[in-house]
């Protein structure tokens, strides 16, 4: 197994989905609904499907307000936090 696919099977215990509503919070300033990360239905799969060590690849077309960035950006931050703790279990 791959150092990326050991990093990312730890993370993989929860859905992407999870992880981001419980531990990413949307300011007052900057979102129309403060709080509480919430995903519609499409954009739970395509979270869950970027933050799946099986699948290969997430085919996207952009549309507008897709939250796109929100869930690169997520998706992102998750797999460095997961590459980051494999790295300090191994020190």
């Amino acid at each position: 197994m791959g150092q990326s696919r050991r990093a990312t099977s730890s993370a993989a215990r929860h859905s992407a989905f999870d992880v981001y509503r419980s531990n990413i919070k949307l300011p007052q300033r900057l979102a129309a609904e403060p709080g509480a990360v919430k995903l519609w239905p499409p954009q739970r799969e395509i979270a869950n499907s970027i933050g799946n060590a099986d699948v290969e690849r997430v085919t996207w077309l952009k549309a507008v307000r897709s939250g796109y960035t929100f869930l690169l950006t997520a998706a992102v931050a998750r797999y460095l936090t997961a590459q980051a703790r494999s790295s300090k279990k191994r020190c």
